[in-house]
């Protein structure tokens, strides 16, 4: 049974998530906020949580660490999954950006953040432009819901991803990765990867079987395991 909590305001649905108790997180807790007021997203970047947007993280109870990042993949498509369909009949591609942005017509919609307590609680972060936001301080393009005519309210969409996360947490892996890579931006291409020292560019190969980006930078091929992805020749 999941516990769903609503809150008007919070300063992180992750933190939120992570204080549950481990009996809770196992059988499925789910926090959404109206407002976020020290959100994060990857390598310690804010996440600007203005309200209206949706602010979610579900949390989960591991048994093996190792087999964290595969919710990134999970959660990714579940989010893909319910905004291809709330845009059927609109002039939009909806698309994955590795390794869990969901972007439609190129531009960020959605981030998602994992984070772990140390231990085997998991918060899965997702944050979803609902309405148009001030995009001055982000590294990438933006898009919102309503710039599409999509009216939706918060706990409505949390709802839906989480049916749909559900239902795919229960597939394995190797049918997880087949479906994101059918569904994702630039596998073939030539893209660029921004790492913590450094910026490579080469060919976006394929990703290995735990999800991680193979680069072929020349004649090497480098795994990619944490990094930001860029496009040279569209918008982000």
């Amino acid at each position: 049974m999941t516990i769903f909590v609503y809150k008007d305001i919070t300063n992180s649905t992750n933190d939120d998530v992570l204080s549950f108790c481990e009996e809770d997180i196992a059988n499925c807790v789910c926090v959404v906020a109206k407002k976020q007021i020290m959100g994060r997203g990857r390598s310690g970047r804010k996440w600007i949580g203005e309200e209206g947007n949706l602010y979610l993280s579900i949390g989960e109870y591991i048994e093996n660490l190792d087999k964290a990042s595969n919710y990134t993949f999970i959660a990714a498509l579940s989010v893909f999954f319910v905004l291809k369909e709330l845009l059927k009949g609109c002039k939009a591609e909806v698309k994955i950006k590795w390794p869990n942005d969901i972007l439609i017509n190129s531009k960020k919609c959605c981030g998602i953040l994992l984070q772990c307590d140390g231990n085997h609680k998991l918060a899965i972060g997702v944050g979803i432009n609902i309405n148009p936001v001030n995009s001055d301080e982000l590294i990438y393009p933006v898009v919102s819901l309503k710039e599409f005519n999509i009216e939706i309210e918060a706990n409505t969409l949390a709802e839906k991803i989480l049916e749909q996360f559900n239902l795919l947490k229960a597939k394995n892996f190797s049918y997880i990765l087949s479906t994101w890579k059918e569904n994702a931006l630039g596998i073939g291409e030539k893209i660029g990867v921004s790492l913590v020292n450094e910026k490579l560019e080469g060919t976006f190969v394929d990703l290995d079987s735990s999800g991680a980006l193979l680069l072929k930078v020349g004649e090497e091929i480098k795994k990619i395991t944490a990094g930001d992805v860029f496009f040279p020749n569209k918008q982000n």
